[in-house]
């Protein structure tokens, strides 16, 4: 009797945990698109406008930012199907404009809370500690607790108090900063009208707590063992929004979407 080759079925892929990990939605809202602009012969696009239309406008998802993975594969489907039509509606952006952001300083200034100084009065006493801070992030990670954030249209409720926010703000004021100031435009795919630095927790008690409460609630309650300790500092000017995305030295299954 001939030997019979048994061939194992093939292993179905797993769905993408985010469309913006789906290539087949991206593709077809890419062509889409692309079939659009080959409609209106004057009209152009910069390749991140391209990509943005993709996201924002065919696939609705209005809040999400462009990453390096999204915009490679909507970039190779868009060639795709303008062809040779490609350089006559994609065109270079123009150079970047200045953004308007307040200084940490100024953002401080602005809190409605009197003893704002780090180490002054009953605003040192009110600093959460570490334990206490993850007491509150474990409740805040807890089933029912995420149902009922998802009921009220993803909104996460207050970590800190007003008087706690002001401790920390009144901490970054004192900071320099370890990273140059990277600012959030929309030519870039990351938002628009905001800024941020990387801050250095050394000598910033109330950030270093709430930094290690963080990862230690996330390494037990997600089993996510890699987990960075980066904290960033984000300031907004009118309008402004950092889209959600997940950063390329994200663990993968930290989507920093909430």
């Amino acid at each position: 009797m001939p030997k019979r080759k048994i061939c194992a079925a093939p292993a179905r892929a797993a769905a993408p945990a985010t469309p913006l990990r789906d290539k087949t939605l991206l593709d077809s809202a890419s062509a889409s698109l692309a079939t659009e602009l080959m409609q209106s012969p004057e009209r152009t696009m910069t390749a991140m406008q391209f990509c943005l239309g993709v996201l924002h406008e065919r696939l609705g998802l209005k809040d999400y930012a462009v990453g390096q993975w999204e915009r490679t594969m909507i970039s190779t489907a868009r060639k795709a199907a303008l062809g040779e039509r490609d350089a006559q509606h994609i065109v270079k952006p123009p150079p970047a404009v200045a953004v308007d952001v307040p200084s940490i300083e100024e953002a401080v200034e602005a809190l409605p809370i009197a003893s704002k100084k780090r180490g002054q009065g009953s605003a040192a006493s009110a600093a959460p500690s570490r334990d206490a801070l993850r007491q509150r992030i474990e409740a805040l990670l807890d089933v029912n607790s995420l149902k009922e954030m998802e009921r009220n249209g993803g909104i996460v409720r207050p970590l800190l108090t007003n008087t706690e926010v002001a401790i920390a703000a009144s901490e970054l004021a004192t900071d320099t900063f370890s990273t140059a100031t990277t600012y959030l435009r929309e030519s870039s795919g990351t938002g628009r009208g905001g800024a941020y630095s990387a801050v250095r927790l050394s000598g910033l008690p109330l950030l270093s707590a709430l930094s290690t409460a963080l990862a230690d609630a996330l390494r037990s309650t997600t089993g996510c063992g890699d987990l960075g300790d980066k904290v960033l500092a984000t300031r907004y000017g009118a309008g402004g929004i950092n889209w959600a995305h997940q950063d390329q030295s994200a663990h993968p299954c930290v989507l920093m979407k909430y």
